[in-house]
Protein backbone atom coordinates (compact mmCIF):
# COMPACT_ATOMS: atom_id res chain seq x y z
CA UNK A 1 0.00 0.00 0.00
CA UNK A 2 2.72 1.96 0.75
CA UNK A 3 4.51 1.83 -2.34
CA UNK A 4 1.31 2.78 -4.71
CA UNK A 5 1.34 5.35 -2.70
CA UNK A 6 4.80 6.70 -3.15
CA UNK A 7 4.94 5.89 -6.52
CA UNK A 8 1.65 8.04 -7.18
CA UNK A 9 3.49 11.17 -5.14
CA UNK A 10 6.44 10.57 -7.38
CA UNK A 11 4.17 10.44 -10.63
CA UNK A 12 2.25 13.70 -9.50
CA UNK A 13 5.35 15.16 -8.40
CA UNK A 14 6.66 14.68 -12.19
CA UNK A 15 3.88 16.47 -13.64
CA UNK A 16 3.61 19.20 -11.66
CA UNK A 17 7.49 19.36 -12.29
CA UNK A 18 6.80 19.42 -15.90
CA UNK A 19 4.27 21.67 -15.80
CA UNK A 20 6.23 24.42 -13.92
CA UNK A 21 9.22 24.26 -15.46
CA UNK A 22 7.94 25.63 -19.19
CA UNK A 23 6.08 28.82 -17.14
CA UNK A 24 9.36 29.19 -15.17
CA UNK A 25 11.17 29.59 -18.43
CA UNK A 26 8.65 31.30 -20.25
CA UNK A 27 9.63 34.94 -21.42
CA UNK A 28 7.58 38.12 -20.70
CA UNK A 29 7.87 39.58 -24.30
CA UNK A 30 6.68 38.07 -27.49
CA UNK A 31 6.42 38.97 -30.98
CA UNK A 32 4.41 38.00 -33.42
CA UNK A 33 3.11 39.31 -37.15
CA UNK A 34 -0.18 38.75 -38.99
CA UNK A 35 0.97 37.48 -42.37
CA UNK A 36 4.67 35.52 -43.01
CA UNK A 37 4.77 36.37 -46.66
CA UNK A 38 3.40 39.77 -48.67
CA UNK A 39 3.99 41.81 -51.67
CA UNK A 40 5.72 45.22 -51.68
CA UNK A 41 2.01 46.30 -52.31
CA UNK A 42 0.74 45.34 -48.94
CA UNK A 43 1.69 46.17 -45.29
CA UNK A 44 2.53 43.06 -42.16
CA UNK A 45 1.34 44.17 -38.51
CA UNK A 46 3.74 42.98 -36.38
CA UNK A 47 2.36 42.77 -32.32
CA UNK A 48 4.86 42.78 -29.45
CA UNK A 49 3.09 41.72 -25.69
CA UNK A 50 4.67 41.94 -22.50
CA UNK A 51 3.32 40.41 -19.53
CA UNK A 52 4.73 42.17 -16.32
CA UNK A 53 3.70 40.66 -12.80
CA UNK A 54 5.22 43.94 -11.39
CA UNK A 55 5.37 47.22 -12.02
CA UNK A 56 4.00 49.20 -15.51
CA UNK A 57 5.23 47.43 -18.93
CA UNK A 58 7.75 49.61 -20.46
CA UNK A 59 7.80 50.22 -24.06
CA UNK A 60 9.91 47.90 -26.27
CA UNK A 61 13.55 48.75 -27.56
CA UNK A 62 12.25 48.48 -31.36
CA UNK A 63 15.75 47.45 -33.28
CA UNK A 64 16.34 49.02 -36.94
CA UNK A 65 14.08 47.27 -38.90
CA UNK A 66 16.15 46.98 -42.67
CA UNK A 67 13.84 46.44 -45.63
CA UNK A 68 10.37 48.08 -44.05
CA UNK A 69 9.09 51.60 -43.04
CA UNK A 70 6.92 52.03 -40.32
CA UNK A 71 3.88 53.61 -41.44
CA UNK A 72 2.02 53.39 -38.24
CA UNK A 73 1.35 52.24 -34.76
CA UNK A 74 -0.83 51.85 -32.12
CA UNK A 75 -0.68 50.37 -27.92
CA UNK A 76 -3.31 48.73 -25.41
CA UNK A 77 -2.82 48.30 -21.97
CA UNK A 78 -4.89 45.46 -19.54
CA UNK A 79 -4.47 46.16 -15.90
CA UNK A 80 -5.99 43.09 -13.88
CA UNK A 81 -6.04 43.39 -9.97
CA UNK A 82 -7.07 39.38 -8.99
CA UNK A 83 -6.53 38.50 -5.01
CA UNK A 84 -4.78 41.26 -4.23
CA UNK A 85 -2.41 40.66 -6.83
CA UNK A 86 -1.40 43.33 -9.60
CA UNK A 87 -0.54 42.52 -13.25
CA UNK A 88 -0.26 44.51 -16.71
CA UNK A 89 0.23 43.35 -19.87
CA UNK A 90 0.56 45.95 -22.92
CA UNK A 91 0.25 44.74 -27.13
CA UNK A 92 2.26 47.63 -29.03
CA UNK A 93 1.41 47.03 -32.59
CA UNK A 94 3.66 48.36 -35.80
CA UNK A 95 2.32 48.56 -39.38
CA UNK A 96 5.65 47.84 -41.65
CA UNK A 97 5.70 48.31 -45.51
CA UNK A 98 8.19 46.16 -47.53
CA UNK A 99 10.26 48.61 -49.39
CA UNK A 100 13.01 45.97 -50.58
CA UNK A 101 12.19 41.83 -51.60
CA UNK A 102 13.05 38.84 -50.89
CA UNK A 103 13.56 37.02 -47.43
CA UNK A 104 13.66 39.90 -45.03
CA UNK A 105 14.15 39.35 -40.92
CA UNK A 106 12.76 41.27 -38.02
CA UNK A 107 15.46 41.01 -35.40
CA UNK A 108 14.57 40.23 -31.67
CA UNK A 109 13.17 43.04 -29.80
CA UNK A 110 14.11 43.61 -26.38
CA UNK A 111 12.47 45.04 -22.85
CA UNK A 112 13.80 45.39 -19.47
CA UNK A 113 11.50 44.37 -16.53
CA UNK A 114 12.62 44.48 -12.89
CA UNK A 115 16.36 44.72 -14.10
CA UNK A 116 16.35 41.61 -16.15
CA UNK A 117 16.22 42.48 -20.03
CA UNK A 118 14.31 39.68 -22.31
CA UNK A 119 14.25 39.62 -25.65
CA UNK A 120 11.92 38.03 -28.81
CA UNK A 121 13.14 35.54 -31.69
CA UNK A 122 13.95 36.96 -34.84
CA UNK A 123 11.44 36.63 -37.51
CA UNK A 124 11.82 36.02 -41.41
CA UNK A 125 9.02 37.23 -44.16
CA UNK A 126 9.35 36.58 -47.71
CA UNK A 127 8.57 39.77 -49.57
CA UNK A 128 7.76 39.75 -53.53
CA UNK A 129 7.17 42.24 -56.04
CA UNK A 130 4.26 43.84 -56.15
CA UNK A 131 2.84 45.79 -58.78
CA UNK A 132 4.72 49.03 -58.45
CA UNK A 133 8.41 48.73 -57.67
CA UNK A 134 9.58 48.86 -54.51
CA UNK A 135 11.12 51.81 -53.26
CA UNK A 136 12.52 53.50 -50.83
CA UNK A 137 10.62 55.40 -47.71
CA UNK A 138 9.14 58.59 -49.12
CA UNK A 139 10.40 61.30 -47.91
CA UNK A 140 7.60 62.96 -46.76
CA UNK A 141 6.96 60.20 -44.24
CA UNK A 142 10.63 59.43 -43.73
CA UNK A 143 10.99 59.80 -40.00
CA UNK A 144 12.54 63.42 -39.25
CA UNK A 145 15.72 64.04 -36.77
CA UNK A 146 13.96 64.70 -33.63
CA UNK A 147 14.32 68.30 -31.74
CA UNK A 148 17.15 68.55 -28.62
CA UNK A 149 14.22 69.66 -26.30
CA UNK A 150 12.60 66.89 -27.19
CA UNK A 151 14.42 64.82 -23.78
CA UNK A 152 11.81 62.37 -22.52
CA UNK A 153 8.47 64.31 -22.45
CA UNK A 154 5.13 62.56 -23.03
CA UNK A 155 3.95 65.18 -25.33
CA UNK A 156 6.08 68.18 -27.12
CA UNK A 157 5.22 70.25 -30.28
CA UNK A 158 7.00 72.54 -32.11
CA UNK A 159 6.66 74.78 -35.34
CA UNK A 160 9.18 76.20 -38.17
CA UNK A 161 9.21 77.31 -41.82
CA UNK A 162 11.40 75.48 -44.48
CA UNK A 163 12.54 79.33 -45.66
CA UNK A 164 13.23 81.95 -42.88
CA UNK A 165 13.91 84.55 -45.44
CA UNK A 166 12.00 84.24 -49.17
CA UNK A 167 11.46 86.59 -51.21
CA UNK A 168 7.70 88.34 -51.82
CA UNK A 169 5.34 85.50 -53.54
CA UNK A 170 7.95 82.78 -52.87
CA UNK A 171 6.41 79.28 -51.29
CA UNK A 172 7.39 78.41 -47.92
CA UNK A 173 6.06 75.48 -45.73
CA UNK A 174 5.05 75.58 -42.37
CA UNK A 175 5.52 72.96 -40.89
CA UNK A 176 3.76 71.90 -37.17
CA UNK A 177 5.13 68.35 -35.37
CA UNK A 178 3.23 66.71 -32.84
CA UNK A 179 5.50 64.30 -30.62
CA UNK A 180 3.78 61.66 -28.37
CA UNK A 181 5.12 58.93 -26.71
CA UNK A 182 1.56 58.09 -24.79
CA UNK A 183 -1.62 56.18 -25.23
CA UNK A 184 -4.67 59.56 -26.27
CA UNK A 185 -7.91 58.91 -25.38
CA UNK A 186 -9.26 61.39 -27.38
CA UNK A 187 -8.63 63.35 -30.72
CA UNK A 188 -6.57 66.54 -29.94
CA UNK A 189 -8.07 69.48 -31.21
CA UNK A 190 -5.37 71.40 -34.01
CA UNK A 191 -6.07 75.32 -34.20
CA UNK A 192 -3.58 76.45 -36.65
CA UNK A 193 -2.30 80.28 -36.59
CA UNK A 194 -3.75 82.57 -38.84
CA UNK A 195 -1.17 83.48 -41.32
CA UNK A 196 -1.80 87.03 -41.53
CA UNK A 197 0.50 88.56 -44.50
CA UNK A 198 0.53 84.86 -46.43
CA UNK A 199 -2.07 83.34 -49.21
CA UNK A 200 -2.80 80.31 -48.60
CA UNK A 201 -5.62 78.00 -50.31
CA UNK A 202 -4.53 74.51 -50.30
CA UNK A 203 -5.54 71.64 -47.62
CA UNK A 204 -2.63 70.85 -45.39
CA UNK A 205 -0.76 68.01 -45.90
CA UNK A 206 -0.43 65.32 -42.83
CA UNK A 207 1.52 62.60 -42.93
CA UNK A 208 2.49 59.94 -39.74
CA UNK A 209 5.51 57.71 -38.76
CA UNK A 210 7.62 57.11 -35.79
CA UNK A 211 10.67 58.23 -34.12
CA UNK A 212 12.96 57.75 -31.30
CA UNK A 213 14.46 60.34 -28.39
CA UNK A 214 15.38 60.17 -24.86
CA UNK A 215 14.84 56.39 -25.22
CA UNK A 216 11.22 56.56 -25.81
CA UNK A 217 9.46 55.95 -29.02
CA UNK A 218 7.12 59.09 -30.43
CA UNK A 219 4.31 59.06 -32.57
CA UNK A 220 4.69 62.13 -35.10
CA UNK A 221 2.24 63.29 -36.74
CA UNK A 222 2.75 66.62 -38.92
CA UNK A 223 0.83 69.60 -40.70
CA UNK A 224 2.38 70.45 -43.37
CA UNK A 225 0.65 74.24 -45.04
CA UNK A 226 2.35 75.75 -48.02
CA UNK A 227 2.29 79.73 -47.59
CA UNK A 228 2.59 82.06 -50.44
CA UNK A 229 3.92 85.80 -48.30
CA UNK A 230 1.87 88.68 -50.36
CA UNK A 231 3.78 91.52 -48.28
CA UNK A 232 7.96 92.25 -47.80
CA UNK A 233 9.15 92.72 -44.32
CA UNK A 234 9.06 90.79 -41.04
CA UNK A 235 5.75 88.73 -40.29
CA UNK A 236 5.24 86.82 -37.06
CA UNK A 237 3.28 83.91 -37.16
CA UNK A 238 1.74 83.37 -34.05
CA UNK A 239 1.73 79.70 -31.93
CA UNK A 240 0.17 77.21 -33.30
CA UNK A 241 -1.77 75.62 -30.28
CA UNK A 242 -2.97 71.96 -29.35
CA UNK A 243 -5.82 71.04 -26.61
CA UNK A 244 -5.22 67.34 -25.80
CA UNK A 245 -8.41 66.01 -23.91
CA UNK A 246 -8.22 64.13 -20.34
CA UNK A 247 -9.00 60.28 -20.34
CA UNK A 248 -9.99 57.93 -17.76
CA UNK A 249 -6.18 57.52 -17.13
CA UNK A 250 -4.52 60.16 -18.58
CA UNK A 251 -4.16 64.03 -18.40
CA UNK A 252 -5.26 66.49 -20.86
CA UNK A 253 -2.93 68.95 -22.10
CA UNK A 254 -2.67 72.64 -23.77
CA UNK A 255 -0.31 72.80 -25.93
CA UNK A 256 1.71 75.66 -27.78
CA UNK A 257 4.44 76.07 -30.25
CA UNK A 258 6.58 79.20 -30.08
CA UNK A 259 6.43 81.91 -33.01
CA UNK A 260 7.65 82.01 -36.20
CA UNK A 261 9.67 84.82 -37.63
CA UNK A 262 9.88 85.13 -41.20
CA UNK A 263 11.54 88.05 -42.98
CA UNK A 264 10.57 88.29 -46.48
CA UNK A 265 12.82 89.76 -48.71
CA UNK A 266 11.63 92.11 -51.26
CA UNK A 267 11.33 91.40 -54.92
CA UNK A 268 14.74 93.03 -56.73
CA UNK A 269 14.28 97.05 -58.69
CA UNK A 270 14.36 97.83 -62.00
CA UNK A 271 11.78 95.09 -62.87
CA UNK A 272 11.27 95.06 -66.64
CA UNK A 273 8.21 96.96 -67.80
CA UNK A 274 5.72 93.94 -68.66
CA UNK A 275 6.27 91.90 -65.57
CA UNK A 276 3.13 91.83 -63.51
CA UNK A 277 4.24 90.03 -60.47
CA UNK A 278 4.58 86.77 -61.19
CA UNK A 279 6.90 84.72 -59.16
CA UNK A 280 8.41 80.84 -59.57
CA UNK A 281 8.93 79.11 -62.91
CA UNK A 282 7.37 79.28 -65.48
CA UNK A 283 6.81 78.67 -69.31
CA UNK A 284 4.38 79.75 -72.22
CA UNK A 285 3.18 78.24 -75.19
CA UNK A 286 0.38 78.97 -77.45
CA UNK A 287 -1.96 77.25 -79.99
CA UNK A 288 -5.46 77.71 -81.89
CA UNK A 289 -7.98 75.38 -82.47
CA UNK A 290 -8.16 76.61 -86.45
CA UNK A 291 -5.20 77.23 -88.60
CA UNK A 292 -7.52 77.52 -91.62
CA UNK A 293 -10.72 79.62 -91.68
CA UNK A 294 -12.97 81.91 -93.15
CA UNK A 295 -13.88 85.45 -92.54
CA UNK A 296 -16.05 86.51 -89.74
CA UNK A 297 -15.89 82.81 -88.35
CA UNK A 298 -14.27 82.73 -85.33
CA UNK A 299 -10.71 81.44 -84.35
CA UNK A 300 -10.27 80.60 -80.13
CA UNK A 301 -6.33 81.24 -79.39
CA UNK A 302 -5.30 79.85 -76.41
CA UNK A 303 -2.19 80.93 -74.04
CA UNK A 304 -1.23 78.61 -71.21
CA UNK A 305 1.20 78.95 -68.77
CA UNK A 306 2.63 76.38 -66.37
CA UNK A 307 5.36 75.51 -63.98
CA UNK A 308 5.67 75.93 -60.06
CA UNK A 309 4.67 78.90 -58.04
CA UNK A 310 1.19 80.47 -56.96
CA UNK A 311 -0.87 79.17 -59.97
CA UNK A 312 -3.85 80.79 -58.77
CA UNK A 313 -3.01 84.54 -58.79
CA UNK A 314 -0.95 83.96 -61.71
CA UNK A 315 -1.51 87.22 -63.48
CA UNK A 316 -2.81 87.57 -67.18
CA UNK A 317 -0.12 87.47 -69.89
CA UNK A 318 0.16 90.92 -71.50
CA UNK A 319 -1.84 90.54 -74.98
CA UNK A 320 0.00 91.12 -78.02
CA UNK A 321 -1.87 93.55 -80.73
CA UNK A 322 -3.39 91.85 -83.57
CA UNK A 323 -4.29 93.32 -86.81
CA UNK A 324 -6.57 91.95 -88.86
CA UNK A 325 -8.35 90.22 -85.88
CA UNK A 326 -11.34 91.45 -83.86
CA UNK A 327 -10.60 89.65 -80.30
CA UNK A 328 -13.06 90.11 -77.22
CA UNK A 329 -12.51 89.33 -73.32
CA UNK A 330 -10.38 86.20 -72.28
CA UNK A 331 -11.27 83.36 -69.90
CA UNK A 332 -9.64 81.42 -68.00
CA UNK A 333 -8.68 77.95 -66.30
CA UNK A 334 -6.93 76.81 -63.74
CA UNK A 335 -5.22 73.37 -62.72
CA UNK A 336 -2.92 72.54 -59.65
CA UNK A 337 -1.76 70.31 -57.75
CA UNK A 338 0.98 69.68 -55.02
CA UNK A 339 3.66 67.75 -55.91
CA UNK A 340 6.74 67.24 -54.18
CA UNK A 341 5.80 69.80 -51.66
CA UNK A 342 5.68 72.01 -54.06
CA UNK A 343 2.31 73.47 -55.71
CA UNK A 344 2.70 73.04 -59.78
CA UNK A 345 0.16 73.77 -62.60
CA UNK A 346 -1.15 75.91 -64.89
CA UNK A 347 -3.57 78.87 -65.83
CA UNK A 348 -4.74 78.51 -69.39
CA UNK A 349 -6.13 81.62 -71.60
CA UNK A 350 -8.56 81.59 -74.13
CA UNK A 351 -9.09 84.17 -76.22
CA UNK A 352 -11.63 84.41 -79.23
CA UNK A 353 -10.82 86.52 -82.31
CA UNK A 354 -13.06 86.95 -85.70
CA UNK A 355 -10.71 87.56 -88.51
CA UNK A 356 -11.32 90.91 -90.62
CA UNK A 357 -9.77 90.49 -93.43
CA UNK A 358 -8.99 87.69 -95.99
CA UNK A 359 -5.04 86.38 -96.29
CA UNK A 360 -2.62 84.90 -94.04
CA UNK A 361 -2.65 86.30 -91.03
CA UNK A 362 0.09 86.04 -87.80
CA UNK A 363 -0.94 85.80 -84.30
CA UNK A 364 2.17 87.41 -82.56
CA UNK A 365 4.54 86.08 -80.03
CA UNK A 366 3.16 86.11 -76.41
CA UNK A 367 5.71 87.28 -73.83
CA UNK A 368 5.48 86.72 -69.69
CA UNK A 369 8.06 87.56 -67.38
CA UNK A 370 8.48 86.23 -64.31
CA UNK A 371 11.19 86.35 -61.43
CA UNK A 372 12.85 83.30 -60.42
CA UNK A 373 13.95 83.50 -56.87
CA UNK A 374 15.85 80.51 -56.96
CA UNK A 375 17.96 82.09 -59.61
CA UNK A 376 17.02 85.34 -58.15
CA UNK A 377 16.54 87.11 -61.24
CA UNK A 378 13.57 88.44 -63.74
CA UNK A 379 13.08 85.85 -66.95
CA UNK A 380 11.41 86.29 -69.55
CA UNK A 381 9.56 83.17 -71.46
CA UNK A 382 8.09 83.91 -75.07
CA UNK A 383 5.30 81.63 -76.57
CA UNK A 384 6.06 81.20 -81.23
CA UNK A 385 3.68 83.21 -83.50
CA UNK A 386 1.10 81.62 -85.10
CA UNK A 387 -0.04 81.50 -88.72
CA UNK A 388 -3.18 81.28 -89.89
CA UNK A 389 -4.81 81.04 -93.39
CA UNK A 390 -7.93 83.51 -93.74
CA UNK A 391 -10.44 82.83 -96.68
CA UNK A 392 -13.01 84.90 -97.98
CA UNK A 393 -16.38 84.73 -95.94
CA UNK A 394 -19.39 82.25 -97.82
CA UNK A 395 -20.50 84.96 -99.64
CA UNK A 396 -17.72 85.64 -101.07
CA UNK A 397 -16.43 88.71 -98.71
CA UNK A 398 -13.28 89.09 -98.17
CA UNK A 399 -13.79 91.46 -94.97
CA UNK A 400 -15.60 92.34 -92.50
CA UNK A 401 -19.60 93.87 -92.28
CA UNK A 402 -18.83 97.41 -91.17
CA UNK A 403 -21.87 98.76 -89.36
CA UNK A 404 -20.68 101.97 -91.09
CA UNK A 405 -21.85 100.74 -94.45
CA UNK A 406 -26.00 101.00 -93.94
CA UNK A 407 -27.93 102.92 -96.07
CA UNK A 408 -29.02 106.23 -94.89
CA UNK A 409 -32.25 107.96 -95.31
CA UNK A 410 -32.23 111.30 -97.45
CA UNK A 411 -32.81 114.92 -96.12
CA UNK A 412 -35.92 114.79 -97.61
CA UNK A 413 -37.58 111.67 -96.08
CA UNK A 414 -36.34 109.76 -99.52
CA UNK A 415 -35.00 106.16 -98.71
CA UNK A 416 -32.29 104.94 -100.98
CA UNK A 417 -32.84 102.03 -103.22
CA UNK A 418 -30.86 99.57 -101.20
CA UNK A 419 -32.60 100.64 -98.04
CA UNK A 420 -36.02 98.44 -96.83
CA UNK A 421 -38.81 99.97 -96.11
CA UNK A 422 -40.05 100.34 -92.92
CA UNK A 423 -43.71 98.79 -92.11
CA UNK A 424 -45.81 101.87 -90.67
CA UNK A 425 -45.87 101.60 -86.90
CA UNK A 426 -49.53 100.98 -85.59
CA UNK A 427 -50.52 103.58 -83.03
CA UNK A 428 -50.93 102.91 -79.63
CA UNK A 429 -55.00 102.18 -79.00
CA UNK A 430 -56.97 104.54 -76.91
CA UNK A 431 -57.62 104.20 -73.13
CA UNK A 432 -56.38 104.72 -70.45
CA UNK A 433 -52.35 104.70 -69.77
CA UNK A 434 -51.56 102.66 -66.51
CA UNK A 435 -49.29 104.58 -64.01
CA UNK A 436 -45.89 103.06 -64.60
CA UNK A 437 -44.04 101.03 -61.61
CA UNK A 438 -41.10 103.20 -61.61
CA UNK A 439 -43.01 105.97 -60.42
CA UNK A 440 -44.31 104.13 -57.62
CA UNK A 441 -43.00 104.25 -54.11
CA UNK A 442 -42.74 100.65 -53.54
CA UNK A 443 -40.25 99.84 -56.81
CA UNK A 444 -38.05 102.43 -54.96
CA UNK A 445 -38.37 101.43 -51.36
CA UNK A 446 -37.83 97.40 -52.85
CA UNK A 447 -33.97 98.64 -54.13
CA UNK A 448 -33.03 99.58 -50.42
CA UNK A 449 -33.09 95.52 -49.62
CA UNK A 450 -30.38 94.91 -51.85
CA UNK A 451 -28.76 97.72 -50.58
CA UNK A 452 -29.34 97.22 -46.80
CA UNK A 453 -27.87 93.36 -47.21
CA UNK A 454 -24.63 94.77 -48.85
CA UNK A 455 -24.25 96.62 -45.73
CA UNK A 456 -24.84 93.74 -43.89
CA UNK A 457 -22.28 91.35 -45.73
CA UNK A 458 -19.88 94.19 -45.77
CA UNK A 459 -20.05 94.66 -42.22
CA UNK A 460 -19.61 91.13 -41.02
CA UNK A 461 -16.94 90.54 -43.76
CA UNK A 462 -14.94 93.47 -41.89
CA UNK A 463 -15.32 91.88 -38.61
CA UNK A 464 -14.68 88.28 -39.36
CA UNK A 465 -11.29 90.03 -41.43
CA UNK A 466 -10.52 91.80 -37.95
CA UNK A 467 -11.07 88.64 -35.83
CA UNK A 468 -8.50 86.89 -38.09
CA UNK A 469 -6.11 89.50 -37.99
CA UNK A 470 -6.43 90.11 -33.89
CA UNK A 471 -6.97 86.61 -32.95
CA UNK A 472 -3.87 86.45 -30.42
CA UNK A 473 -5.46 90.25 -28.79
CA UNK A 474 -9.25 88.51 -29.04
CA UNK A 475 -7.58 85.04 -26.95
CA UNK A 476 -5.82 87.72 -24.42
CA UNK A 477 -9.14 89.84 -23.93
CA UNK A 478 -11.44 86.77 -23.33
CA UNK A 479 -8.69 85.02 -21.34
CA UNK A 480 -9.85 85.83 -18.03
CA UNK A 481 -13.68 85.32 -18.92
CA UNK A 482 -12.78 81.91 -20.20
CA UNK A 483 -10.65 81.22 -16.88
CA UNK A 484 -13.48 82.07 -14.16
CA UNK A 485 -16.06 80.27 -16.25
CA UNK A 486 -13.65 77.11 -16.52
CA UNK A 487 -13.18 77.69 -12.81
CA UNK A 488 -16.72 77.36 -12.01
CA UNK A 489 -17.45 74.60 -13.70
CA UNK A 490 -14.54 72.78 -12.42
CA UNK A 491 -16.25 73.68 -8.74
CA UNK A 492 -19.86 72.48 -10.11
CA UNK A 493 -18.42 69.45 -11.68
CA UNK A 494 -16.38 68.77 -8.17
CA UNK A 495 -13.20 67.95 -10.33
CA UNK A 496 -10.13 67.35 -9.22
CA UNK A 497 -9.07 70.37 -8.17
CA UNK A 498 -4.99 69.91 -8.51
CA UNK A 499 -5.62 69.17 -11.91
CA UNK A 500 -8.55 71.76 -13.01
CA UNK A 501 -6.43 74.78 -11.48
CA UNK A 502 -3.56 73.91 -12.68
CA UNK A 503 -5.02 73.79 -16.83
CA UNK A 504 -6.97 76.28 -16.29
CA UNK A 505 -4.16 78.57 -14.76
CA UNK A 506 -1.42 77.71 -17.49
CA UNK A 507 -4.29 78.37 -20.48
CA UNK A 508 -5.11 81.87 -18.85
CA UNK A 509 -1.18 82.59 -18.87
CA UNK A 510 -1.02 81.07 -22.26
CA UNK A 511 -3.87 82.93 -23.89
CA UNK A 512 -3.52 86.38 -22.01
CA UNK A 513 0.37 86.65 -22.97
CA UNK A 514 0.56 84.68 -26.04
CA UNK A 515 3.57 82.84 -25.05
CA UNK A 516 4.02 79.00 -24.35
CA UNK A 517 4.34 78.38 -20.41
CA UNK A 518 3.83 74.67 -20.30
CA UNK A 519 7.06 72.84 -18.52
CA UNK A 520 8.64 76.18 -16.77
CA UNK A 521 10.16 76.21 -13.87
CA UNK A 522 9.02 77.85 -11.11
CA UNK A 523 11.75 80.52 -11.17
CA UNK A 524 11.33 81.07 -14.81
CA UNK A 525 8.04 81.50 -14.83
CA UNK A 526 8.37 84.03 -12.25
CA UNK A 527 10.68 85.80 -14.46
CA UNK A 528 8.10 85.68 -17.30
CA UNK A 529 5.58 87.32 -15.64
CA UNK A 530 8.05 89.73 -13.99
CA UNK A 531 9.12 90.78 -17.39
CA UNK A 532 5.29 91.28 -18.79
CA UNK A 533 4.99 94.26 -15.29
CA UNK A 534 3.58 91.54 -13.03
CA UNK A 535 4.36 92.55 -9.28
CA UNK A 536 6.69 89.48 -8.00
CA UNK A 537 4.57 88.31 -5.24
CA UNK A 538 1.66 88.26 -7.66
CA UNK A 539 3.61 86.17 -10.17
CA UNK A 540 5.17 84.01 -7.01
CA UNK A 541 1.62 83.25 -6.12
CA UNK A 542 0.79 81.53 -9.68
CA UNK A 543 4.64 79.65 -9.51
CA UNK A 544 2.93 78.60 -6.19
CA UNK A 545 -0.18 77.46 -7.21
CA UNK A 546 1.09 75.40 -9.93
CA UNK A 547 4.07 73.92 -8.07
CA UNK A 548 1.03 72.87 -5.07
CA UNK A 549 -0.71 71.19 -8.03
CA UNK A 550 2.33 68.88 -8.88
CA UNK A 551 2.97 67.89 -5.24
CA UNK A 552 -0.76 67.79 -3.75
CA UNK A 553 -1.87 64.65 -5.58
CA UNK A 554 0.75 63.14 -3.75
CA UNK A 555 1.12 64.91 0.03
CA UNK A 556 -0.93 67.05 2.40
CA UNK A 557 -0.74 70.71 1.46
CA UNK A 558 0.28 72.70 4.71
CA UNK A 559 -1.07 76.20 3.06
CA UNK A 560 -4.62 76.72 4.00
CA UNK A 561 -5.07 78.84 0.70
CA UNK A 562 -3.30 76.33 -1.36
CA UNK A 563 -5.63 73.00 0.64
CA UNK A 564 -8.05 70.94 -1.97
CA UNK A 565 -11.01 72.70 -0.76
CA UNK A 566 -9.77 76.71 -1.03
CA UNK A 567 -7.87 76.26 -4.10
CA UNK A 568 -10.22 76.94 -6.93
CA UNK A 569 -11.27 79.92 -5.17
CA UNK A 570 -7.85 80.87 -4.44
CA UNK A 571 -7.21 80.02 -8.17
CA UNK A 572 -9.71 82.73 -9.19
CA UNK A 573 -8.36 85.52 -6.75
CA UNK A 574 -4.71 85.31 -8.29
CA UNK A 575 -6.48 85.47 -12.02
CA UNK A 576 -8.16 88.40 -11.18
CA UNK A 577 -5.11 90.49 -10.04
CA UNK A 578 -2.67 88.79 -12.89
CA UNK A 579 -5.30 90.49 -15.14
CA UNK A 580 -5.06 93.64 -13.47
CA UNK A 581 -1.41 93.56 -13.72
CA UNK A 582 -1.45 92.38 -17.15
Amino acid sequence: MNSKVLSAGIIALFILVMMVLPALGQSPITAEVDRASLSTDETVALTVRINGAAGNPVAPELPPLDGFQVVGSNSGTQIRVVNGVFSSSAAYTYHLRPIETGDLVIPPISVTLNGQTYSTDPITIQVTQGSAPAQSAPVQGEPQAAPTELNGQDMYVEAFVDNETPYQGEQITYTFRFYNAVSLGNPANYEPPSFTGFWSDTEPEQVQYNTEAGGRIYNVNEVRTILFPTVAGEIIIEPTRLEVPGGFFSRGANLMTRPVTVDVQPLPPNAPADFTGAVGQYQIDAAVDLTETRVNEPVTWQVRVAGYGNIDTLPEPIWPETPGWRDFDSTSTINTEVRDGRISGSQVYEKLLIPTEAGQLTLPAVNYTYFDPEQEQYLTVSADPITVNVAPGVNGETAMFNPDDTPKVGAEGEVAETAVALKAIKPLAEGKISQPVTQKPIYWLLWLIPVFGVALHYGWQKRQAYRRQNSALIRSQQAQKKANKALKQAQKADSDPYASASQILLTYLMEKLNKPVQGLTQQELVALLSDEGVDTAVAQKAADILTTCEMGRYAPVQDSNLQSNNLLDYTKQVIDELEKEL
